[in-house]
Order: structure tokens, then sequence, then C-alpha cells
């Protein structure tokens, strides 16, 4: 399945914290991580991660009576994939104009 959308910040730190745990997180367990941070609610991160899924960037796979999250493409990926959205969002697709700035 290939990945839908760009990523908002708050999505790419959920991205972050699953890459960095090889077995996948639940939900409740990117909660704990993220409200360490700041003040969230887990109706938040659950929507999060909810789009994350829908738009192809999570998969779940059931561990006895929770789903672990896993990415479904890798971390180089997504950072190229953001590091040219925001050269084509902001200097109209030229890395030269980025250089310059």
């Amino acid at each position: 399945m290939a990945t839908e959308g760009k990523l908002t910040p708050a999505q790419f730190e959920i991205l972050q914290r699953v890459w960095d745990s090889p077995g996948g997180l639940t939900v409740a367990e990117i909660w704990d991580w993220v409200r360490t941070e700041r003040d969230v609610s887990r109706t938040t991160v659950l929507n999060l991660v909810d789009r994350l899924e829908k738009r192809g960037w999570l998969t779940r796979s059931k561990d006895e009576s929770v789903f672990r999250y896993q990415a479904t493409v890798d971390r180089l990926t997504a950072e190229n994939q953001l590091a040219n959205d925001f050269v084509q969002d902001f200097f109209a697709g030229s890395a030269m104009s980025l250089v310059m700035s």
C-alpha cells in the first residue's frame, strides 16, 4: 500500500517513535511517550495513529489483546518525502532557491 498525503509534525513525531521501536507500539505506549513532551489527550493520539494507518503510513497487528503499530516505510524514505514536499511547497521545487535563501 502506498502512503497518502503529507505528514504533519505531530504525525512525523509518532513515526519517529515507532521507528525507534522495532517490535511496534500500542496507542497507549505512543501516548505515554508523547505526553511526556506536552499535554495531549489519548483520544488525540488515537486519532493521529488512526489517520496514519488509514493513509498507509502505519500498519497494525494484533498482539494478545492490543494492536501494535509499525511503520510501512523506513525513516529515510519518509525524511526524503518531507524534504521534497518542503522544497515544493516553499521554493517552487527549486533546491537552488532553498540553498540561496
